[in-house]
């Protein structure tokens, strides 16, 4: 197979790929809130916040992505400056 055939087969499943995840993180709709805000009253101090409280940060899908896109074109320019 030539070079350029092979890039295709390779890429076709990516693209593929990177469109069903996009279909799946941004294709259903919104969830439901069951339960009420808190009222203002039942605000929790630090002193009575838990010593082990496990944080997990949300982290912005489109910096992910722009670093990504930025990794692969760098990639691709130097693969072909090689040649």
């Amino acid at each position: 197979m030539r070079k350029r055939e092979r890039i295709l087969l390779v890429a076709l499943p990516v693209l593929i790929l990177a469109i069903l995840t996009g279909w799946f993180l941004f294709g259903q709709p919104p969830q439901a809130v069951s339960e009420p805000a808190p009222p203002a009253t039942d605000i929790v101090t630090p002193e009575e916040l838990p010593n082990n409280l496990l944080v997990i940060p949300e982290v912005p899908l489109g910096p992910l992505v722009i670093v990504l896109t930025c990794f692969v074109a760098l990639l691709i320019a130097q693969r072909r400056s090689k040649a």
